[in-house]
C-alpha cells in the first residue's frame, strides 16, 4: 500500500491511500477516514493501522499531518498476521480497535522515564516536557505502585545513609550474595527509590543488611515485618528463619 500526503495551502493536509496496482482505496482528511473503493482484507488491515496511527498523532500532539515524520519499526510476521486477523474480525463486527494512542502514550512514558534517569546523570533533555500537558497523562499506574512499594521504601532509606554505604552495599552483595559482577550504580538506586523501576529481590536484601549494619531499624520503615522477612528469605533460601531473627534481632 502506498500513502501520499497532499499538503494544501488554504486547506488542511490530507492523506491518500493506493493499493499495489495504484488504485485509490481511501482518504484521510481532517480526521475523516473514507474508503473510496472496495478494499481486500490485507489492504484494510494496513489502511486501518496507518489511519489509526495518523489520527492518534493529531489527537495527542495537536499537530498537522504535514508535520509528521515516519519512524518505522518491525514486528514478527506471525504477530502481524494475527494482528491483521484481529483487525479484520473487529471491522466485520464493528468493534473499534485503536492501538496507536496506547502505544504513543506508552512510548511517551518510557521517554519521560529515560529523561528522568538522564537528569540524574547530569544530562538535561527538556524538549519532551512540553508534551506533558498535551498528553494529559496520568502517572503510569506501575510507577505509582512502585513509589509506595516496600522495595522503594527500603532503597529510599538506604540512600539517606551517610558515609560509605555504597561501598558496603557492593561488599555485602559480593560476599553474601555472590554478585561480584553486578555492581549497582547510585543513579540506579535513585531510580528505584523514585519508583522508576523495580529492584531485584537480592538488591533489597542487600539494602536491608546495609541498613542493619548502620543501625537503622528496618522495622520502622513503614513496612510490615512479615514482608521484610519474606524479602530477605527469598534471597537467602539456604538460611533459616532463625538466622534472620538473629541478624535483625536488635532492630525489634
Amino acid at each position: 500500500m502506498r500513502v501520499t500526503l497532499r499538503a494544501r495551502v488554504r486547506n488542511p493536509a490530507k492523506f491518500e491511500f493506493y493499493d499495489d496496482s495504484n488504485k485509490a482505496i481511501g482518504v484521510l482528511d481532517a480526521q475523516e477516514v473514507r474508503e473510496v473503493n472496495p478494499i481486500n482484507d490485507e489492504d484494510r488491515f494496513k489502511f486501518a493501522m496507518v489511519t489509526d496511527n495518523l489520527t492518534a498523532c493529531e489527537d495527542l500532539f495537536k499537530c498537522g499531518y504535514e508535520n509528521l515524520e515516519k519512524l518505522p519499526f518491525y514486528l514478527p510476521k506471525e504477530f502481524v498476521d494475527t494482528l491483521g486477523e484481529l483487525v479484520i474480525a473487529a471491522h466485520k463486527k464493528k468493534i473499534p480497535f485503536k492501538p496507536s494512542q496506547k502505544m504513543l502514550r506508552a512510548l511517551y512514558r518510557e521517554a519521560e522515564r529515560l529523561r528522568a534517569q538522564l537528569r540524574i546523570e547530569g544530562e538535561e533533555v527538556s524538549g519532551i516536557l512540553k508534551y506533558k500537558e498535551i498528553f494529559k497523562l496520568e502517572e503510569d499506574p506501575k510507577v505509582q505502585d512502585l513509589k509506595g512499594s516496600p522495595a522503594a521504601k527500603i532503597i529510599a532509606a538506604l540512600l539517606k545513609l551517610e558515609g560509605p554505604f555504597f561501598d558496603q552495599f557492593n561488599e555485602i552483595a559480593a560476599s553474601n550474595y555472590g554478585k561480584t559482577n553486578h555492581s549497582v550504580k547510585v543513579h540506579r538506586l535513585q531510580g528505584y527509590a523514585r519508583g522508576l523501576d523495580e529492584p531485584s529481590n537480592w538488591t533489597c536484601a542487600v539494602a536491608l543488611e546495609v541498613l542493619n549494619k548502620n543501625k537503622v531499624n528496618v522495622f520502622k520503615l513503614g513496612i510490615d515485618a512479615a514482608v521484610i522477612k519474606e524479602i530477605w528469605l527469598k534471597s537467602n533460601k539456604q538460611e533459616s528463619e532463625a538466622k534472620f531473627s538473629a541478624l535483625f534481632a536488635k532492630e525489634r
